[in-house]
């Protein structure tokens, strides 16, 4: 496990792209990948993972202030990005925390390699298409008014609520930015990879998803997909949240995560 070095701006290069990161904690790694909002009112979860492990957020390539290299353009990218990023860090048995559209990421990354990674958590993962191709499955993020979209995305619509015009000139650049990004990666298709769900039944690791009881943004049957391709993987829900229970519950989805970690901890030393 290597420390992580920083540039005179703040960001460090890694995997040879110049990423915003946060670290807190210690202990063992934990990587989390944050929703197409970026890292935007995630600190008190961060705070929460950092009780059981160090955490390791990064901003991924094209998000907020992170550079992002011409040849991005699609999520295959960003799990081939952070595989590099995991090797560039030495990071081995790390549980990997993926938000709605680094759900998304998380999941394509342990299709292709669980070689350092111990457990995987999605958290109202996009991704994947579960129904009809007609039917719409994940809101559309772009033609909704934002009031409209704070309904869909949350149990309590006020916790959704972000004081734009108390954000300093770079602050609400990364916020735009981070909206470019998540087009860029998730236009066509619309917030799917159509083989993914194919490849899921490679990820080998034990897996948990979590689904915001409240969650209208992503139908509950494009949820449920992911358990039923993801063998043996374990399905909670969180009460009083939507589609980000790690903004609105924090506490509970930290807890929820602590517990499913020791519980497979508990396994493989019975098993031992």
């Amino acid at each position: 496990m290597k420390p992580i070095q920083r540039n005179e701006d703040g960001r460090a290069t890694i995997a040879g792209v110049d990423i915003d990161i946060i670290e807190q904690g210690s202990g063992a790694p934990i990587l989390f990948l944050h929703p197409g909002t970026g890292l935007l009112q995630a600190d008190a979860f961060i705070g929460e993972l950092s009780k059981i492990g160090r955490v390791i957020a990064p901003v991924l390539p094209g998000f907020g202030a992170s550079d992002l290299p011409r040849s991005f353009a699609r999520t295959d990218d960003l799990a081939q990005y952070v595989l590099a990023l995991l090797k560039d860090l030495d990071l081995f048995d790390v549980t990997i925390v993926g938000s709605s559209f680094g759900g998304w990421v998380a999941a394509e990354t342990a299709i292709r390699s669980t070689e350092r990674i111990s457990h995987l958590v999605l958290i109202g993962p996009l991704g994947i298409k579960a129904g009809e191709p007609e039917t719409r499955e994940i809101a559309d993020v772009w033609g909704l008014t934002r009031p409209k979209l704070l309904q869909l995305q949350f149990s309590d619509p006020a916790k959704g609520e972000v004081a734009f015009h108390d954000m300093e000139q770079a602050q609400l650049e990364g916020v735009v930015r981070s909206q470019e990004a998540e087009a860029l990666y998730g236009w066509e298709p619309y917030m799917q990879n159509p083989v993914l769900r194919r490849w899921l039944h490679a990820i080998d690791v034990p897996t948990l998803i979590v689904r915001g009881a409240a969650d209208k943004f992503v139908v509950a049957e494009n949820t449920r997909a992911f358990v039923e391709a993801i063998s043996g993987s374990v399905f909670c829900e969180i009460a009083n949240a939507g589609h980000f229970p790690h903004i609105e519950q924090p506490s509970a989805t930290g807890e929820l995560i602590s517990g499913f970690v020791a519980r497979q901890a508990e396994k493989i030393a019975q098993t031992a």
